[in-house]
């Protein structure tokens, strides 16, 4: 069976052409996700210029052109571009043009690389290329690990790692605790770039520029630059400044998300944790040498250790501007609040819980949702318009009312989940509207977003009011099949059997067999017709009609235990060589009922029952019955005799060896099956709740 995958299309259809290293690539060796792991990077320097190449004219947003001075020119694009440390691939799309120098108008002009670096035969079909841009624009940014729970900057972030550069103090001291706030107002309001703020070029909150002119924040004029219409393929043209004093003139601004995953070479110590570490090159080692080069106008250690911390936190969106004037709006920032994964679980009731409080209060806001889940199969959403949670069962519980539900038999687990997921991880985990309680009530599956009717759980049904008949109700592919074992007007056991395509009505044939011994075959009789209504997994109206007689019962499945069933071998068993006879089991628990249909001397259709200890191998002593007809006014108990002995062995949950002896009470022979392998008819067991 194939599992639900609650990913959405543009994940499924596309991610092949990023991992997938056969179909990508001319010996198989390779794919885009080689060098971006998991769409991130591998922090190396590749230098992989073209020498056959050929000069690429400057095609974008110069932010430093200015008219009158050519040396702060964007130039054209050289072929030879020397070593670049790997980017990420995470939110990308929207934010062109690419790689370091901005000298790829977007995803589009990469198709050679699947040619030139991984060496497959062709580059990607215009369909393919499309399926695998909407795959990489999903990938975002994840939770940011120096931020606080809520989401906001932590006043404090000790900076392991991190060391003085020299300019201040004796090169390679530990450079101590940051503050991130502080260093944010150094961003947005200190004049630390000759006349710019960091946030004029870098703009929060992404670090990237805008799609627009560089103004100079302290006079709002414009220095160069423009806003650009849309290129092809709905490329963007986000600044590329001429200025950055690197090897490389013209640079495009580049985003500062993911500064905390470079960290760890540090050329001050005798041993590093990389071997590349900033700008295009990785040259630069260390964020704090970057902040301490004479062209920052920073005044100390501390300062440089606060804009390092706020560096190591600048993912999560969530940061003021501090109204610098930029020529554009910036673009948002595809990145995920800190509290999401955040989990904490109850083990006992309580109505005081910091821990519990601090969730609640973030789901609050409304910026991520808050899910529930309860050892006993029960989960809650928590609504911030309303302030109170809602269970799968749709009430309404408020937070102190639903930690008092917790016990050590029943833990809450509460979890932070992305905000509109909520209802997904929590009530439908496969997306068909249809809450996981109901698809559980119901028997369809609440993991597999096709499966949304009532599917009957099969195995032994009853009427409660008549018992000692039932069903043995199965499931076959796209079939049910049930076997009706019950009692003629004489009294005496019969079975039959009905089959037909499952729907909620369900109405088929019912067959009656008889046996020639001589040819070991059964011949089937339609001797009426049967009709299932289910209301549920479990219960269901059944109706019959057999000759001039009819009738009607409240069928229900059977129970029998309350414990986990740890050996499941539920279903209908045959022998494919010797068919027209066979084996119901009903496993629950640690116990287990077995009905053998067989044919008495006369070649009529019986069927003996036996339980015992559910257990791979068992023998059991099985019981004939006399009992009320389907149709008397009258009820009485029905009164087993015993007739005879199963063993059964089972190999697997799908097949078991047979032996038995049944002497139906009035017959002089017996039944006597010997060592037979038998075999599943029906499906495997299947439970909803278990999924």
């Amino acid at each position: 069976m194939q599992l639900f995958n609650p990913l959405p299309a543009a994940i499924t259809q596309g991610r092949q052409f990023f991992y997938n290293t056969h179909l990508t690539s001319g010996l198989g060796q390779a794919a885009c996700a080689s060098c971006h792991v998991d769409g991130r990077m591998d922090r190396l320097a590749w230098d992989l210029g073209d020498p056959s190449g050929e000069m690429k004219e400057f095609n974008q947003n110069c932010q430093t052109a200015l008219p009158s001075l050519t040396q702060f020119a964007c130039d054209n694009f050289h072929p030879m571009k020397g070593p670049m440390m790997t980017q990420t691939f995470q939110d990308i799309i929207g934010n062109e043009p690419f790689h370091w120098r901005g000298d790829r108008m977007g995803l589009e002009e990469f198709n050679g690389a699947f040619m030139s670096i991984n060496g497959d035969d062709t580059q990607l079909t215009t369909e393919q290329m499309q399926r695998f841009k909407d795959f990489v624009a999903t990938i975002t940014f994840p939770p940011n690990p120096f931020r606080n729970l809520d989401n906001s900057l932590p006043e404090t972030i000790e900076l392991k790692n991190h060391y003085t550069s020299g300019r201040f103090s004796t090169a390679g001291l530990p450079l101590g605790n940051g503050h991130p706030i502080n260093g944010l107002r150094l961003y947005n309001s200190a004049v630390l770039d000759n006349i710019f703020q960091c946030g004029s070029c870098h703009t929060l909150p992404t670090g990237m520029a805008v799609n627009g002119p560089l103004k100079l924040g302290a006079l709002d004029i414009i220095i160069s630059g423009e806003i650009m219409p849309l290129g092809p393929f709905e490329a963007n043209h986000l600044g590329i400044v001429s200025v950055d004093g690197s090897t490389q003139k013209s640079i495009k601004t580049p985003q500062l998300r993911n500064l905390y995953e470079k960290v760890g070479f540090e050329m001050s110590r005798a041993e590093s944790l990389s071997g590349f570490g900033f700008l295009h090159d990785g040259a630069i080692d260390s964020v704090s040498r970057f902040l301490s080069a004479p062209a920052f106008s920073v005044n100390s250690d501390q300062e440089v250790a606060d804009l390092v911390a706020l560096m190591m936190a600048f993912s999560g969106s969530e940061l003021d501007n501090g109204n610098i004037p930029l020529g554009n709006i910036p673009e948002q920032s595809q990145d995920t609040h800190a509290g999401v994964g955040k989990q904490y679980t109850l083990t006992q009731g309580t109505q005081l819980n910091s821990n519990i409080d601090t969730l609640v209060n973030i789901a609050s806001t409304a910026k991520v949702d808050l899910i529930v889940n309860s050892d006993d199969k029960h989960s809650y959403l928590y609504d911030a318009n309303q302030a109170t949670f809602i269970s799968d069962t749709n009430q309404e519980i408020n937070s102190i009312a639903l930690m008092t539900l917790a016990n050590n038999d029943n833990s809450f687990t509460y979890t932070l989940v992305p905000k509109g997921l909520g209802n997904r991880l929590a009530f439908d985990r496969d997306g068909d509207t249809i809450n996981d309680t109901q698809e559980i009530i119901n028997g369809s599956n609440p993991i597999d977003s096709s499966s949304t009717q009532i599917r009957p759980k099969t195995g032994l049904w009853y009427d409660p009011d008549k018992n000692g008949h039932g069903i043995d109700m199965q499931i076959a592919g796209e079939n049910l099949f049930m076997i009706w074992y019950v009692y003629r007007d004489d009294a005496t056991p019969v079975w039959y059997l009905a089959s037909a395509t499952y729907q909620p009505n369900w109405q088929a044939d019912l067959l009656e067999f008889s046996w020639d011994f001589n040819s070991r075959t059964a011949t089937p009789t339609v001797v009426g017709s049967v009709n299932l209504t289910f209301t549920d997994a479990t219960h269901a109206q059944f109706s019959w009609q057999i000759g001039d007689s009819s009738g009607n019962e409240s069928m229900q499945r059977l129970k029998i235990s309350n414990q986990i069933t740890s050996k499941q071998f539920t279903g209908t068993f045959y022998n494919p060589q010797d068919s027209g006879w066979g084996l119901s089991v009903y496993t629950q628990g640690q116990a287990i009922a077995a009905l053998v249909y067989y044919y008495d001397d006369s070649g009529k259709s019986r069927w003996s029952l036996g339980s015992g200890e559910n257990a791979q191998n068992v023998e059991l002593s099985m019981l004939s019955f006399i009992g009320n007809c389907i149709d008397c006014s009258d009820f009485n108990n029905p009164i087993g005799t015993i007739n005879g002995t199963l063993n059964l062995d089972f190999t697997s949950d799908r097949k078991t060896k047979l032996s038995c002896e049944l002497r139906y009470p009035q017959d002089i022979n017996s039944w006597e099956i010997n060592n037979a392998e038998l075999s599943a008819i029906s499906d495997k067991f299947f439970a909803a709740e278990l999924q």
